[in-house]
């Protein structure tokens, strides 16, 4: 995702920030218009129109977006328990956990490239499927950027069972669904990041002592989250997105990321109830 924010050597930031690319994201929005409603009369086909919509609020009604988030917000709270984050907060995590979680992140990455490829070929119209291209460029980028800083190899660093989980998961959205979908399944990692980063800095938690006050710097921006919960919630208005499926994918996604700071510090892993 195209971000100027800084990435430190040693920080793992989601490489799902470099979604953040405005003009591509009308390209995207553009093309699932077509892709998925063509010929619909009453569609909005001017995503210009669409982003003014989606920002036609009741007083009383909140977004798709903020509807996610609020149903969903006791897996935020338990990410903010977890040991990891709790680590990074205090700056006693054991290094060799952030280490591992590191590790786990460029494998889970190098797993997601496969997704982003694939849906590169299953889209079809040139502004969606170049949207997906350029995100698989990002994640093939991000990866080896990650594989280099810590000396791996890309066959070198495995799966524990709630990566693996996560990027089977995310293998099933991207197969399975409507391509817009997997836009939902992004949003969790992209508002979660941010709204821990910024508990920590309110609870002032960002000291120089602290040696993962990096972490929370880096992490702190809402802007990747807002410019792509903006295109769903546009679709959403615009009756794109069945908002009881785009729930059960938001919310096993936030489990996924929940599990995957758990699985840090060998945390007993959330069971993800049935839906």
């Amino acid at each position: 995702m195209a971000t100027s924010t800084k990435r430190s050597r040693y920080n793992v930031q989601s490489p799902r920030n470099r979604l953040a690319n405005p003009r591509v994201l009308k390209a995207f929005l553009q093309a699932t218009i077509a892709f998925q409603k063509a010929g619909k009369k009453d569609e909005v086909d001017s995503p210009d129109v669409l982003r003014a919509t989606a920002q036609q609020r009741v007083a009383d009604e909140k977004t798709l977006s903020e509807r996610l988030w609020d149903q969903n917000l006791d897996l935020v709270d338990a990410a903010w328990d977890t040991k990891f984050i709790q680590g990074i907060a205090h700056g006693n995590l054991d290094p060799n956990d952030y280490g591992q979680y590191t590790v786990q992140d460029a494998a889970y990455c190098n797993a997601a490239t496969d997704n982003l490829q694939f849906l590169t070929d299953k889209v079809q119209g040139a502004p969606l499927e170049e949207f997906f291209k350029g995100q698989y460029e990002g994640y093939k980028g991000y990866t080896q950027e990650l594989y280099e800083s810590w000396f791996l190899k890309p066959d070198g660093a495995d799966l524990g069972p709630a990566a693996q989980a996560y990027v089977d998961l995310e293998h099933e959205i991207a197969h399975n669904e409507e391509a817009l979908y997997y836009l939902v399944s992004m949003i969790p990692c992209l508002r979660l990041w941010p709204y821990l980063a910024k508990m920590m800095e309110k609870g002032g938690y960002d000291k120089e002592s602290n040696i993962y006050k990096f972490w929370i710097e880096d992490n702190g921006s809402y802007k990747s989250a807002e410019e792509v919960e903006e295109v769903v919630d546009g679709c959403s208005l615009s009756g794109l997105i069945n908002e009881e499926k785009a729930n059960q994918i938001y919310r096993k996604c936030m489990y996924g990321e929940v599990n995957f700071f758990k699985s840090a510090c060998d945390e007993p892993l959330l069971i993800i109830p049935p839906q």
